[in-house]
């Protein structure tokens, strides 16, 4: 926990960016790809020492509570039609890798244009698993102790979840303001270079 600048004996920061997902690339599995049980225990983990794991989720948890964390954390719309099928499948054998899930997901889904039907499933299952959300909001809720008068702080967020949170801190807080009204968002070359970017958002903001 941060416990600001006279605990640590450093100087205030000036400027810092801090991306929501900076593991995405490394952590996340795409839905396509394969992977064992062991790491579908590990694979949406930030860590091999969290106390939970995706596997934990989809193989323990309830029905309901499945159902709560694929619509809360990854606006899934068949949250409640997924949560079910994993519920039946789990109960025939268990879901050993991620293209188990993936599979199982589509299944209910269906295909269309644009991302795997399952990456919003496998992105409320690593920000769940991860507190990804508890630990934004204790970043925000500190950053006014690390940065000084008139420092930037970038976020880019790839989530409208994350950016709804730190859009809402820039508004009520008394120590940050946003420097545009607006998010910068990639262009459409960007994108076509790295599709990954493609729900990117960059907000700035200034302390005050």
């Amino acid at each position: 926990m941060l416990k600001g600048r006279g605990h640590f004996n450093i100087p205030y920061l000036r400027h810092g960016t801090i991306s929501i997902h900076l593991l995405y690339k490394y952590i996340v599995p795409t839905a396509r790809q394969m992977c064992t049980s062991q790491q579908l225990k590990q694979n949406l983990s930030a860590s091999s020492i969290l106390p939970l794991s995706a596997f934990d989720v989809i193989h323990y948890f309830s029905e309901s509570e499945i159902s709560d964390i694929l619509y809360s954390f990854g606006e899934e719309k068949m949250a409640r039609r997924i949560a079910k099928k994993i519920v039946d499948k789990r109960g025939e054998k268990p879901i050993k890798t991620c293209r188990d899930l993936a599979k199982l997901i589509a299944s209910v889904k269906g295909f269309s244009k644009g991302s795997h039907p399952a990456t919003q499933s496998f992105q409320a299952l690593r920000i769940y698993v991860n507190a990804e959300l508890h630990h934004l909001n204790l970043l925000l809720s500190q950053s006014h102790l690390i940065f000084s008068k008139g420092a930037l702080m970038a976020f880019i967020t790839y989530h409208s979840i994350e950016d709804r949170i730190v859009k809402r801190f820039a508004i009520e807080s008394p120590f940050f303001y946003m420097r545009e009204k607006k998010p910068l968002t990639p262009s459409q070359e960007e994108i076509s270079r790295n599709p990954a970017v493609r729900s990117a958002k960059l907000r700035v903001l200034v302390r005050s």
